[in-house]
């Protein structure tokens, strides 16, 4: 199988992903590669190129910063190759930490990068199924366990979802219609999609104004204390014959957020999903291969996702003698072994350590932000700035119950409408403690 990417202009950083999944009917056709070439700056994201990122020359991106007492400096940033290909196998070992121009002696900085799950992280990610007319049964059927694969691993019966990621379930025909509103529960999204039939008269496909009311779905923010992060991904045949809308709006309402559009069979207007498709485009013969194709996509998200990095260092800088402002600094983060040595190879950012202390041992939890009744989740502790080896306890309370507990992470399953109460303490690290109120929806 031959899947035809498109690399269109790079998309610009949004710090919200709702990938957007129209899924739609068309019949057999032929796959035709094609490719073109782009570039982008350290504030741009290509992910409409299949290529491996080269982790060799690196773009570091600052998105935010905070400074937090005791002495904690955070900075939140997305890193890219020269092309803008997303880089998400950074690690610890190759960032360098400077202030004042020198570099932080090992061991006094107790730098960290924390863990997607411990982030205050969304990805939405909004699947479309195109019913209208040109849609055969057999065709929606396997639609719908490609739809399944990709939320669900079919031999474990696991989700599929990455951290953070929540999943809305749309159809289109000549209206928008919502069949399960966000959810971070695979099987609820499964069971979901068993509900979907195809419409009982004919219905043109209004594909242009869909596609501008999908990209309304979600809200972008970009700091240390909230990201949310969004594209589209649009599954069609390409043919939009409501008439309601131009391609041309559709194109304005989409600005520089990202889409991926997927055409299926030989009826699909491939200059229309070239177009629609900011962040690549596939062009495949049958919906046999739809299920490859999201995969792709999936992992192209997945990437996306893991390119943002939280740096978290504890500065070893304290109050000065004299007025606070001598107490004013710079930091400075880069990589070692960057062969990009511009002005985006590193991050530079100010604070002042005249009120700063020294750090102590402090508990975090992890995990789905919402529950819904039903869905079972794991919630991971970690501690910052330890100590000594930590050992954990758990308590759970309210609309749940507990499944497993294996020391640093836990199982649980909602049960009721409310709102589910976890908290732990660390018995290794001086009792340090954190406490998470998940609001639990019905499913």
């Amino acid at each position: 199988m031959k899947i035809q990417t498109r690399k269109n202009l790079v998309s610009r950083f949004l710090l919200s992903t709702l990938p957007v999944l129209a899924l739609s009917a068309c019949s057999s056709g032929i796959d035709r590669p094609q490719s073109n070439s782009s570039s982008g700056g350290s504030s741009y994201v290509a992910l409409d190129d299949d290529t491996a990122a080269d982790a060799s020359y690196v773009r570091l991106n600052k998105l935010d910063d905070d400074v937090a007492l005791p002495s904690v400096i955070s900075v939140l940033f997305q890193a890219t190759d020269r092309d803008g290909i997303p880089v998400d196998t950074l690690t610890l070992d190759r960032i360098s930490i400077s202030e004042d121009g020198s570099a932080l002696p090992d061991g006094e900085s107790a730098s960290r990068l924390t863990d997607h799950t411990f982030l205050p992280f969304i990805v939405d990610t909004v699947i479309m199924l195109d019913i209208s007319s040109s849609m055969s049964t057999n065709n929606l059927a396997t639609m719908k366990q490609a739809v399944e694969e990709l939320v669900r691993d079919p031999s474990t019966g696991q989700s599929r979802l990455f951290a953070g990621q929540r999943v809305a379930l749309y159809t289109f025909d000549d209206t928008l219609n919502l069949i399960k509103d966000f959810s971070y529960s695979a099987d609820h999204i499964v069971d979901a999609l068993a509900n979907i039939d195809l419409p009982a008269g004919i219905m043109p496909t209004d594909l242009y104004g869909s596609v501008k009311q999908a990209v309304t779905l979600w809200e972008e923010s970009t700091s240390t204390d909230d990201i949310h992060d969004g594209a589209v991904i649009l599954i069609t045949d390409g043919s939009d014959t409501a008439g309601r809308s131009t391609l041309s709006s559709a194109l304005d309402s989409i600005d520089d957020r990202k889409v991926f559009a997927i055409g299926v069979g030989d009826s699909i207007d491939e200059d229309a999903l070239q177009e629609l498709g900011t962040a690549g485009s596939y062009m495949i013969s049958g919906y046999d291969a739809l299920s490859a194709t999201l995969a792709t996509v999936r992992d192209k998200l997945a990437r996306y996702s893991d390119s943002y990095y939280l740096l978290q260092y504890a500065s070893p800088k304290r109050a000065a003698e004299g007025s606070s402002k001598n107490s004013d600094h710079e930091y400075r983060i880069s990589l070692l072994n960057n062969d990009n040595s511009g002005s985006s190879s590193r991050i530079d950012g100010d604070f002042n350590a005249y009120d700063f202390s020294s750090v102590s041992p402090s508990t975090q939890i992890g995990g789905a932000a919402v529950l819904e009744s039903g869905q079972s989740a794991t919630y991971l502790a970690d501690t910052l700035w330890p100590v000594a080896d930590s050992s954990y306890s758990w308590q759970v309370n309210g609309d749940c119950v507990l499944n497993s507990n294996n020391g640093d992470s836990i199982n649980i399953t909602a049960t009721n409408i409310g709102t589910c109460r976890l908290s732990v303490t660390d018995d290794g690290n001086y009792g340090s403690s954190a406490t998470l109120s998940v609001p639990v929806s019905g499913s």
